[in-house]
């Protein structure tokens, strides 16, 4: 089996994001409409966007982080912001950034600790095979 050149893939998978996302999108928010599932479509998302986010989560990462840590949640593909920053603040971790935005998601969620409870999900449902 020949060796994948990753830049071909990821040039070919952004180029088909570029294109289908947009279509696959609408028409499923479209669907959801019909079928009376909008929260749902709203809510999955909501998460892959937040997953995507943490994959290339390295800049807040370093913006939230009182000093240099190597080894956390960013950057993890089953891993969501809220869930890294609960990593963080569960080690006490977070600069005044980090708290303001912790703060922030507790508003926007509309509950106490909301990255804390993430985090804490996150080890609940964490499957077993992945190493960190």
């Amino acid at each position: 089996m020949k060796k994948t050149n990753k830049i071909l893939l990821l040039i070919i998978a952004v180029l088909l994001a570029i294109i289908l996302l947009p279509c696959m999108f609408i028409y499923s928010l479209i669907v959801s409409i019909y079928n009376g599932t909008v929260d749902e479509f709203c809510r999955r998302n909501a998460v892959i966007i937040d997953l995507a986010g943490n994959v290339n989560g390295e800049l807040i990462e370093d913006l939230v982080v009182k000093e240099n840590v190597d080894d956390t949640l960013f950057g993890e593909t089953t891993s969501t912001i809220s869930s890294s920053l609960g990593e963080l603040q569960e080690h006490n971790l977070l600069n005044s950034k980090g708290i303001w935005l912790n703060k922030l998601l507790d508003k926007a969620f509309n509950m106490d600790n909301h990255s804390k409870m993430a985090y804490l999900e996150y080890l609940d449902i964490k499957p077993k095979n992945i190493q960190r």
